[in-house]
């Protein structure tokens, strides 16, 4: 008899987090929803702040337009239970008692602030998070934007991977790319990967639960890690330009060769 998983996901609260959320929800059996809601300010202040705040203005809005386009307007169920917290507060106790009381077979994680023990480690469930990027060859912050950067298309995709303490290192279970055209720009490209994310996420969770999945570990002495104090308007203009002198073109007439360069966790549908 297949098994279907019980998950909890703690999440944030922008639409792509909405999108996942109500994505998962057709898949496997949702049974609480941890909703942190981020300070934005902190990212306000440093584009005000920042000479070229054009440039981030005009890159942030036009994510936004295109994951709209995409994604729609997606909501939170109403009928799975909720929990609303504040930034950092996944790691309260209350919130573990929370989530512990649900009983999931599953802990996802999505989006969040970085969770500590004992959210993390307890025994009862399995931790997993969707890392959006390509682990290990990319970890960190704007893991599917430092790739276009870098002129390396290849690299993005989403890692879905067991959380462990040390970011973005732990075993994978599944990792997929994005089918990219030549005609995608840097934001259709990302959520492209999210869209293909949250579907490879609940194909691994179904096969983990019913074992049939083994994960795989990671060699995190290969790859880059960037953070966020590495985002700036000279990057943006670089990925800009990498478009306007045929970067896609050049990666999809080359791209199973370019892609074995950089092998993944495939996970079969």
């Amino acid at each position: 008899m297949i098994k279907k998983s019980n998950v909890v996901l703690i999440t944030g609260h922008e639409r792509r987090h909405r999108y996942v959320a109500l994505m998962l929800s057709k898949e496997v059996n949702l049974i609480g929803t941890v909703v942190e809601k981020k300070r934005i300010a902190v990212d306000n202040k440093r584009i005000v702040i920042n000479k070229d705040k054009k440039v981030f203005l005009q890159h942030l809005t036009e994510r936004d337009e295109v994951e709209k386009r995409l994604l729609g307007d997606p909501r939170f169920s109403t009928v799975v239970p909720r929990l609303d917290v504040d930034t950092g507060d996944v790691n309260l106790k209350s919130t573990y008692c929370w989530v512990r009381d649900l009983k999931p077979d599953f802990v996802i994680l999505y989006g969040s602030s970085i969770i500590k023990p004992p959210l993390l480690n307890d025994s009862s469930y399995i931790v997993v998070n969707m890392h959006l990027g390509l682990s290990p060859y990319y970890r960190g912050s704007g893991t599917n934007f430092w790739p276009l950067v870098n002129n390396c298309p290849e690299c993005i995709g989403t890692t879905i991977h067991l959380a462990v303490s040390n970011v973005d290192a732990g075993p994978i279970l599944a990792q997929v790319r994005p089918d990219i055209i030549v005609t995608d720009g840097p934001h259709e490209i990302g959520t492209k990967a999210i869209i293909a994310g949250v579907r490879t996420m609940s194909l691994a969770l179904n096969l983990l639960i019913n074992n049939k999945l083994i994960p795989a570990e990671q060699n995190t002495s290969n790859g880059s890690v960037f953070k966020r104090s590495d985002f700036n308007a000279d990057s943006i203009n670089d990925m800009r330009n990498n478009f306007k002198q045929g970067m896609l073109k050049e990666y999809v007439n080359n791209k199973k060769n370019r892609n074995s360069l950089y092998p993944i966790v495939e996970t079969s549908q």
